[in-house]
């Protein structure tokens, strides 16, 4: 199945490329979109509140008062092991653990790389824009670096 073409018949037959429309048409057994869906309710429905408490870790902030007085969030993800999965930490926590405070700055600079990626995609990526991002990503690789070594 080529996805961005059955996207773009989704668009075309809808006027606009919405979730909804998706699965308007992923609804019908014979489209090629049907089997990207969980159908069993049940299970759809266990996903879904999953999916939920995913959402309410991550609404949850805490305000930091020792350097600023500003709200952020009060969770993080961590990438896991086999024994324990991609999970969420608190904020206070993984300040306090070397090894998980260097896998955020790797998460920070991982998401630098696809912002360059993406305008590059788009033909944006160069001047101050590039120079900007990659000067940017150089003190968060040191510092992930740094707490990688102290862990």
């Amino acid at each position: 199945m080529d996805l961005v073409q059955e996207l773009l018949n989704v668009q075309a037959k809808y006027g606009e490329l919405t979730a909804t429309n998706v699965l308007k048409a992923a609804k019908f057994k014979k489209s090629p979109l049907h089997n990207c869906f969980d159908w069993n309710d049940t299970d759809a429905a266990a996903k879904w509140r999953l999916h939920q408490a995913n959402m309410l870790i991550v609404k949850a902030e805490v305000t930091i008062t020792p350097h600023e007085n500003r709200t952020v969030k009060a969770f993080v993800s961590v990438r896991g092991t086999e024994d324990k999965p991609r999970h969420f930490v608190h904020v206070p926590e993984a300040m306090n653990d070397n090894a998980l405070a260097a896998q955020i700055f790797d998460q920070l600079a991982e998401k630098i790389d696809r912002i360059e990626q993406q305008l590059e995609n788009m033909q944006l990526l160069y001047g101050a824009t590039k120079k900007a991002l990659r000067e940017a990503k150089k003190p968060i690789q040191r510092r992930a670096k740094s707490l990688r070594k102290s862990a």
